[in-house]
């Protein structure tokens, strides 16, 4: 479900907007008639990263570390 407001009545109650976003809904901020903002419900949280998880999908050649051609070098320069 989406709710629109204009920033004045965002600003003027923002606990409604929260409310209104604890219980799952979308709502919009908009200025002018025009949307600028979007206040969206958290999502469950970041997931824990665990080290190896990608062992044996990442190959990295052994000359991976040669120096960069010269003219490939000039073109960071510009």
């Amino acid at each position: 479900m989406s709710i629109t407001m204009t920033v004045r009545e965002a600003q003027g109650d923002f606990s409604k907007v929260l409310a209104q976003v604890s219980q799952g809904a979308e709502v919009i901020i908009a200025e002018d008639g025009h949307p600028v903002a979007r206040v969206v419900p958290a999502s469950g949280g970041v997931a824990r990263r665990r080290p190896g998880s990608a062992a044996g999908q990442v190959v990295v050649h052994a000359d991976f570390d040669v120096p960069l051609p010269p003219e490939v070098l000039e073109s960071f320069e510009q």
